[in-house]
């Protein structure tokens, strides 16, 4: 077992590092209202710019989600790199879509 390691009940746990557990939270806190100001802005959008910060709320909160899966031992490394697959395919349809808004 590692030094960054701990064992709890009988698992081996990765603690969360300081940078993942605040962006997660944060990115979970904004991507709320952002959503909200997305739909209620004139023809579903309030605007590019709120597009794109929603877009960078949305993949850093799957980015942070896909290191803590990564920090479980119990999870494989098939999971993690399915879930980094629909990371990219979010980031890639999300870019297409702003790309080809008016």
């Amino acid at each position: 077992m590692q030094g960054s390691e701990r064992q709890v009940y009988g698992s081996i746990a990765v603690p969360t590092s300081l940078w993942v557990w605040g962006a997660q939270r944060l990115s979970g806190i904004l991507l709320g209202p952002l959503v909200l100001l997305h739909i209620l802005g004139v023809g579903g959008s309030a605007g590019r710019g709120l597009d794109v910060l929603l877009l960078i709320v949305i993949v850093v909160h799957g980015y942070v989600g896909i290191r803590r899966i990564r920090m479980k031992a119990k999870y494989s490394a098939l999971l993690a790199s399915l879930a980094a697959m629909w990371l990219l395919a979010i980031l890639v349809f999300g870019g297409l879509a702003l790309i080809h808004a008016n």
